[in-house]
């Protein structure tokens, strides 16, 4: 057997991580143009390259297609809800996609072959066999050098698996042999992704996070009574009495209209809480 081995450049040329890259690349600056209940499109700010309209379908899947070649994600909770689906996607790893992928449009769609990785694949069995002492290997040590010498010479990647099948090689070493995600799940989950990006960017936005009040210290402070905005003067109306005694600070029931309690300089005066 030869010292051949795949360049770094040949084996990344498909890797996870460099498709996921460029992917999320070509969709980065995509925003929504259209969106209804259970369908959004995304578009680039120059035109139609890569649009993509990602739509939820009824039985727990997720169709994605447009400017990229289309990809149907299943199955998503049975309950999830359109948005749910997007971020069911949009939230998962390359690989968790690719597996929903397999199952929504099918193994061969989800999956590219690259005879590089395959070659390298077999150099890998035919050295953890040995360090595992995996019979099904050390038997067939020939016949997986001679499936690496076929590739090399051009043979297609299922015909050497199938050999290796009959020779008597463990499915589980070979059953994905140079098998690599496709380009279209790539891109495909990077749209999805996108998306789910910008659903949480207009979910912010929506005013969906409560008022968050000021400390009763930030306020009595720093601020006159007069300056105070509306919602955190009620809010100190409602001050309990008890809460202000354990302070320290009750005023004997003073009221906030200047009756009584306020300080030369206008500083915000707490009451007891109204009786009704």
């Amino acid at each position: 057997m030869g010292t051949w081995r795949p360049t770094v450049t040949s084996l990344s040329r498909n890797s996870p991580d460099k498709l996921s890259r460029h992917a999320s690349a070509a969709f980065q600056d995509h925003r929504i143009t259209k969106s209804g209940s259970d369908r959004w499109v995304i578009k680039g700010p120059h035109g139609g390259q890569f649009w993509t309209e990602i739509v939820s379908l009824e039985g727990a899947k997720l169709f994605v297609h447009g400017d990229i070649d289309c990809v149907l994600f299943a199955y998503a909770g049975k309950h999830y809800g359109p948005e749910q689906k997007v971020r069911w996607i949009g939230n998962s790893s390359l690989d968790y996609a690719r597996e929903k992928a397999s199952i929504g449009t099918g193994h061969e769609v989800a999956n590219d072959i690259d005879t590089d990785v395959a070659i390298w694949e077999l150099y890998e069995l035919l050295r953890d066999g040995a360090e595992y002492e995996d019979p099904s290997v050390l038997k067939n040590r020939d016949e997986i050098e001679d499936g690496i010498s076929a590739l090399k010479y051009g043979e297609h990647v299922d015909v050497v698996m199938h050999q290796l099948y009959q020779a008597g090689v463990d499915p589980e070493w070979i059953g994905s042999l140079g098998r690599v995600v496709s380009s279209r799940v790539a891109y495909a989950h990077a749209a999805v992704k996108r998306l789910a990006e910008l659903l949480e960017e207009e979910k912010q936005k929506s005013g969906d996070k409560p008022v968050v009040l000021p400390s009763l210290d930030e306020v009595v402070a720093t601020q006159p009574m007069a300056e105070v905005r509306p919602e955190v003067a009620a809010h100190f109306r409602w001050v309990r009495s008890d809460e202000l005694k354990e302070r320290g600070d009750d005023d004997g029931g003073q009221g906030v209209d200047g009756e009584g309690g306020g300080d030369s300089e206008g500083q915000a005066t707490r009451t007891e809480e109204p009786s009704t």
